[in-house]
């Protein structure tokens, strides 16, 4: 736009130079002339205008161009955060799962099934009630402990924990002694 007006100034001098060059003089340049030059003052503010107006709406969409890139990168920054905190959510509930498993065949590993009775053993009981619940001698118990016999007269009653605390024995060897004699009495465990 710049460039036409320049176009049309440089015209107009032009004109006027001819003019000139043929003697004219000054108060006896044509009407028309004076006229060509005033719109052409008039056409070179309105390009100025336009082009101000073109430049202020660029500027503007530079800065919103800018303020949404802005924004762009702060959403982008959220959604890592978001997915930083959705795996340490998923690593947790992984975790509370795995616990749960484990928990879960823990109590599988403590209940012996006897025909459709599920027993469960702990270390809270003693060699008589295992013997009454399952059918298990306690003699045969503490034998495959390797436990001193006197234990079965003077500790028969006494709680699994506190025997195992004392002898150092486990109570999944119990478990596992209580299922290998129901396994030779072909009983179901």
């Amino acid at each position: 736009m710049r460039k036409i007006v320049y176009i049309i100034l440089g015209l107009c001098l032009l004109f006027v130079g001819y003019l000139v060059i043929n003697n004219l003089d000054s108060h006896t340049i044509p009407e028309s002339v004076s006229q060509d030059t005033a719109e052409t003052k008039q056409d070179t503010v309105l390009v100025k205008k336009d082009i101000s107006q073109v430049l202020t709406h660029l500027k503007k969409e530079t800065e919103s161009s800018t303020q949404e890139t802005i924004i762009t990168e702060q959403d982008t920054a959220k959604t890592r955060q978001d997915i930083i905190e959705t795996k340490e959510d998923t690593l947790h509930v992984q975790a509370l799962l795995e616990k749960g498993t484990e928990k879960e065949e823990e109590i599988e590993e403590r209940i012996i099934k006897i025909g459709d009775k599920e027993i469960e053993i702990k270390g809270n009981m003693s060699f008589a009630q295992i013997e009454y619940l399952t059918g298990v001698p306690a003699s045969y118990l503490i034998e495959k402990l390797k436990l001193p016999s006197q234990v079965l007269k003077v500790s028969r009653t006494a709680n699994l924990g506190n025997l195992r605390k004392i002898y150092g024995f486990q109570m999944q060897d119990v478990r596992k002694y209580i299922r290998e004699y129901l396994k030779i009495k072909n009983l179901t465990y």
